[in-house]
Formats: structure tokens, sequence, C-alpha cells
């Protein structure tokens, strides 16, 4: 079964399924509820107290559901809060070396026993002016632009 023809960059940018989501590259995947709709926007939660807000047009009226997709590549990292939508704390639980990157995996919202059952896997530079020094154990700041964001499937 073809389950989506495109270029890559189409391919790995803008998946339509979750197959073709998790084939083509690493990458987050959310199920999530819609929680408000403003015209054309609409908002989703993340685990029990983050609201992520979407690009414009990029859920159906009809729908209630929706697999989200955002690749590691596109969640910036700062020490500091950025500004803008989508901005969230979080704990920095496991740094990996990948050469001209780290994979930070990042956790939001602890439950009371210290679980993090939000994760995020973000790349950040690790050499050049870009270069970011984060480490595991830092509280850092995730921003996922809404364009960035991609509604996979809906249900």
């Amino acid at each position: 079964k073809i389950e989506q023809l495109g270029t890559v960059d189409d391919l790995y940018y803008h998946p339509r399924t979750h197959f073709v989501a998790d084939f083509i590259g690493e990458t987050n995947l959310f199920p999530c509820q819609i929680t408000h709709r403003n015209g054309d926007h609409a908002t989703v939660r993340i685990g029990d107290r983050h609201e992520l807000k979407l690009p414009p047009l990029s859920v159906k009226p009809a729908s209630r559901e929706v697999l989200l997709s955002i690749r590691p590549e596109k969640i910036q990292i700062q020490h500091k809060p950025l500004k803008g939508e989508n901005c969230y704390p979080a704990v920095v639980l496991e740094e990996i070396f990948k050469g001209p990157a780290d994979e930070l995996v990042l956790g939001l919202e602890p439950s009371a026993q210290g679980v993090y059952p939000v994760r995020l896997h973000s790349l950040v530079p690790n050499f050049g002016t870009d270069k970011q020094i984060i480490h595991r154990g830092d509280r850092v700041f995730a921003k996922i632009h809404p364009d960035d964001i991609v509604v996979v499937e809906e249900k």
C-alpha cells in the first residue's frame, strides 16, 4: 500500500499518516484532543497542563482528536523563556551526542511520583556560533512554533 507520494521535503516535513511521519526520520508523535477552536485556529492539550496552538487551517472542523508530528530539530531550546506561543518549561532528562548535534530528551510536567509522562526529543547544535551548552538535569524552555506542527491524522 502506498501511504503518500511526494518529494523528500513533502514526506519529511508534511507527512499525512502516522506511518510516514515515523518511517521518514525521527519525530515526536502526540495523540491529542482538540480543546478549543477560534475561527481557523485550534488548540490541543498535551498531557494534563500544556496547551499547544496549531497552525491555521490545519484541522478539519469535524475533528475532535488528532495525531501531531513535531520534528526534533524544530524545537527551540533556551535557558530563558522564549517569546511567543507554545513555550514550556522542561527538564533535560537525557543528553545524547550525535556528532554535530546533541539529542535532548526533555520532560514536561512531572507527576507526583517524579515521572515525566510528556517527553519531547529535541536536537540542538553542539558546535559553532549556534552551540548550546545544555546538559542532563538542566532546566530549560522548549518552544514549538505553530507552523512546525503537522497534523498527520484526524479522527
